[in-house]
């Protein structure tokens, strides 16, 4: 269990790294991008907290997910 959290850890502070750099982040089952949202009026402004802020964008792969449907079993739970 700690070599896993390890590990975890190790990956979250990755991530944040490279994400808060600006790069896209491919974990080949998951892919996370940073983007930038907000309104701009023109080229040169720069970027402001009130008027601008940061998203991560998560998409699943799709393969990955398709794998999870095969996988997945829906069962009825009595209520209790």
């Amino acid at each position: 269990k700690s070599d896993v959290l390890a590990v975890m850890s190790n990956l979250k502070r990755v991530l944040i790294k490279k994400l808060s750099e600006g790069n896209k982040v491919d974990l080949d089952f998951l892919t996370l991008e940073p983007k930038v949202k907000g309104s701009f009026t023109h080229p040169e402004e720069t970027f402001t907290a009130n008027k601008n802020w940061v998203e991560i964008k998560a998409r699943i792969n799709k393969k990955f997910f398709n794998k999870i449907k095969e996988e997945f079993v829906v069962q009825k739970i009595a209520n209790k």
